[in-house]
């Protein structure tokens, strides 16, 4: 369903922001997050259920993420079901979006980071990411604990995230009645990522779109 759909990258929208919002300065800015490399493991709640993992070093140019969820939710009486098992990864400037259960994805360029950097006319990443948080009503509201880690919580459009050195530890949505939270029960930090975690797995039928003319 298409709600469904909208209100999962939604929060995945206005994550990108917070961090392009979130460095202090221009070298840092320079880098998704403060840690040289992670894993995270995060259980999924609400009308979402499931777990999530990812992997990440470089200082988060290179990442994978793994979902494995269900998502339950009803309208007008009609129950509807939908079952997600992918893969994203993203590779500097590349980026797949890989069905795991279809054995299917797509190769893009990162769309995301290409948006803003043409809309951002020559501002630094971090002045950029600052005023589209105001355009969309974003703000910080205080700091909390996660696993240990003293996080900012950022609030905006029905979803709070709580940041560790650019890394979000938990997120809560909540948009048109649709719940979800992610949050963190395992990190680890400055750890070796084998190579092989960045790879497409081999059964996978890839659609290449980054020449697309």
């Amino acid at each position: 369903m298409k709600i469904i759909r909208k209100n999962l990258i939604l929060p995945i929208f206005i994550l990108l922001i917070f961090n392009l919002g979130y460095s202090q300065n221009e070298e840092i800015n320079k880098k998704r997050y403060y840690v040289q490399s992670g894993i995270i493991k995060y259980k999924i709640s609400g009308n979402t259920t499931g777990t999530e993992e990812i992997y990440f070093d470089n200082w988060g140019k290179r990442e994978v993420q793994i979902t494995k969820s269900i998502t339950e939710t009803t309208f007008f009486g009609i129950k509807n079901k939908q079952e997600e098992y992918t893969m994203n990864i993203l590779d500097g400037d590349i980026s797949y979006g890989i069905d795991l259960k279809k054995k299917t994805g797509v190769k893009t360029l990162n769309a995301g980071m290409t948006t803003i950097s043409a809309m951002g006319n020559g501002k630094s990443p971090r002045t950029m990411g600052k005023e589209m948080l105001k355009q969309i009503g974003g703000e910080k509201i205080g700091d909390e604990e996660i696993m240990g880690k003293k996080c900012e919580v950022w609030k905006a459009l029905g979803t709070k995230i709580w940041f560790w050195k650019g890394i979000p530890l938990k997120l809560s949505s909540n948009i048109l009645g649709i719940e979800r939270t992610l949050e963190a029960v395992e990190l680890k930090t400055n750890v070796k990522i084998d190579d092989y975690r960045f790879k497409v797995p081999v059964d996978i039928k890839i659609t290449d779109y980054t020449d697309s003319k």
